[in-house]
């Protein structure tokens, strides 16, 4: 106890956490926990937002934030890159303890040596830990972060101890694929190791236009328009926006291509939701439409004068039909936007939104890619029947088939929808919201992001959705026998 006692500790929303420097501070606290029969939890960006709320709530456990485990080694020589599990991948505007600065983040350090990584996701806010647990992904069909991945190191409690091992795709590929994504189930992840491209810059634009304007054959039932599957082949990196409220019904369309960098490059970065309307920030503006919309939606929902009067009845109808595209018309404009940016920074478009003011959680569902577009016209056809498709956009795009057993996109390439829910909504977002889309989705096997909102998956659903996850189970326990790392929250969803 005496060691761990010499750990920095920082206290979060509330919720203590310990700050280790080094992997043999990790030990320390793995053996104090294996020996105090307490549970591990582990945290990183907080991207995952509901995962995380869940973690915290639990009682009796050991808070583990590595911000201070963020060292960088880049072997010039062999285009390789070892960092570890703490580092943010970009800056995190929102690290509780200060520390993520661009200059201290992995993409940053790795541009400056003249590398780069083949792909990245939406936002860099978060660890490599974190990337890495919980099987996020970029939008890239041809050149997928996880295939960079080289070998990744855990502090386990193998052997009922905290022992550290080090598993390799050149060495043990076996179970390299089974530690790769193991939602930080079998220890912590303290280092990985990654093969890097050459430097490079993207060039693209977002186009915003009507789908009957767009020449890809969305709904699937347009043969004479090119597929979506051929639209996603085509592209280094893409994804889509789609906007369906009635007299809006528009497609955002983000396509960017990879070329090396030039010498002395004058970039023009990409812009979401820059500017202003009237003077006011428009992020601003997004934030009280939406906020707006939500207490709309709440009320429609809770309060019997919107159903059973002729008056409410007609406010729904003027507020669907009309005061919600039309709104949203004012900050979704027709045209084109182009840009060219290094890697780092073009790839990444969300960035650039403040998460302070448009706080967005979702639940990502990744379905066979050629199940596209049956599944965009099962969610047209829902909107159709239900209550319309609510106030926010969809965002659509693919993934690359991988060997990691547990991952999402394991052993299919996979077509990709995000369910965008405003954190301000007053709403339940599983009770009201996902529930009906996870149930009325269920026929097409999906598998649900692990970091995001998720449905309940029984075991007869987990050994069907995913074909590995009886010999996960093995390995698991293999490397925690003792269940240190085995909080409640993942107890629950992979029914152990």
């Amino acid at each position: 106890m005496e060691k761990v006692s010499l750990i920095k500790t920082e206290t979060f929303d509330g919720v203590k956490y310990y700050l280790p420097k080094n992997e043999q501070e990790v030990i320390d606290l793995v053996n104090h926990a294996i020996h105090k029969k307490k549970v591990i939890c582990l945290r990183g960006a907080a991207h995952s937002i509901p995962l995380v709320k869940s973690l915290e709530r639990e009682k009796e456990r050991i808070y583990l934030y590595l911000g201070k485990m963020r060292t960088v080694t880049i072997d010039a020589t062999n285009q390789m890159v070892t960092v570890q599990g703490g580092c943010n991948l970009g800056l995190d505007p929102n690290d509780p303890s200060g520390i993520s600065t661009l200059e201290n983040s992995l993409v940053y350090q790795v541009h400056q040596a003249g590398f780069a990584f083949p792909d990245l996701g939406g936002i860099t806010h978060q660890t490599v830990g974190g990337f890495l647990s919980t099987g996020a992904a970029g939008s890239s069909l041809k050149s997928p972060f996880n295939e960079c991945l080289q070998s990744i190191t855990f502090i386990t409690a193998k052997g009922e101890q905290a022992t550290k091992v080090t598993f390799s795709r050149a060495i043990d590929e076996s179970d390299f694929y089974a530690a790769g994504l193991s939602l930080g189930l079998i220890g912590v992840l303290v280092e990985a190791t990654f093969k890097l491209d050459n430097s490079y810059i993207v060039k693209g634009d977002e186009a915003t236009l009507s789908l009957q304007n767009w020449n890809v054959d969305f709904f699937g039932d347009n043969p004479k328009k090119k597929s979506l599957t051929t639209f996603f082949e085509e592209h280094d990196v893409q994804r889509l926006l789609w906007w369906p409220q009635k007299k809006l019904n528009k497609i955002q369309v983000w396509t960017a291509k990879k070329e090396p960098e030039p010498n002395n490059f004058t970039p023009l970065p990409y812009e979401q939701l820059k500017g202003t309307l009237l003077g006011i920030n428009y992020q601003l503006i997004g934030k009280w439409l939406l906020s707006f919309f939500g207490w709309m939606s709440w009320a429609i929902h809770r309060k019997s004068f919107f159903r059973k009067t002729w008056i409410g009845k007609w406010i729904v109808g003027i507020f669907r039909n009309s005061l919600v595209p039309g709104a949203l018309g004012l900050l979704i404009r027709d045209g084109k936007t182009e840009f060219k940016d290094v890697w780092y920074n073009g790839i990444p478009m969300d960035n650039c939104i403040d998460e302070r003011l448009i706080p967005v959680w979702l639940s990502e569902l990744w379905f066979p890619i050629e199940q596209g577009t049956q599944v965009i016209r099962e969610f047209r056809n829902y909107f159709e029947t239900h209550d319309g498709p609510g106030t926010f956009s969809y965002e659509i795009y693919p993934a690359k088939k991988t060997e990691f057993w547990l991952s999402p996109g394991y052993d299919r390439d996979s077509f990709r929808v995000d369910i965008f829910w405003f954190a301000g909504n007053p709403e339940d977002p599983i009770k009201d919201f996902y529930q009906e889309f996870w149930v009325n989705l269920r026929k097409y096997h999906f598998r649900p992001h692990w970091g995001k909102f998720m449905p309940d998956l029984s075991q007869k659903d987990l050994e069907g959705l995913y074909p590995k996850y009886k010999h996960w189970k093995v390995f698991r326990k293999k490397y925690d026998p003792v269940d240190v790392f085995l909080n409640d929250y993942w107890k629950t969803r992979l029914k152990i």
